[in-house]
């Protein structure tokens, strides 16, 4: 004798309710996935030719700010600020720069 349920419970109604409910969730999930599709295609054709503007129009005046970034002293400052001779190992060259800064 066969079963005459077909489904994770003995009741028929309780059966319907699921499938019907796990119906509606995959309907669901189904639309969601096309809406972000859809959206997102839409965003993609509409924005392409600002990007193929934007890529191929010269920025000639378009500069970035710059910000001011201390550099090493030049030579000549050093001879003004240091009357030593100047140093001629990497240790000491170092050595007279972190002196320049200490004293600033």
């Amino acid at each position: 004798m066969s079963s005459a349920y077909s489904g994770p419970y003995k009741s028929r109604l309780f059966n319907f309710l699921v499938n019907n409910y796990q119906q509606f969730t995959d309907a669901c999930d189904r639309t969601w996935r096309n809406i972000r599709y859809a959206t997102s295609t839409a965003t993609q054709i509409l924005l392409y030719p600002i990007y193929l503007i934007l890529q191929n129009t010269p920025l000639i005046n378009l500069k970035l700010p710059t910000s001011k970034i201390p550099s090493l002293p030049s030579e000549q400052t050093t001879a003004n600020h240091n009357p030593q001779p100047q140093p001629s190992s990497p240790p000491t060259i170092l050595l007279s720069i972190v002196q320049h800064y200490r004293r600033n």
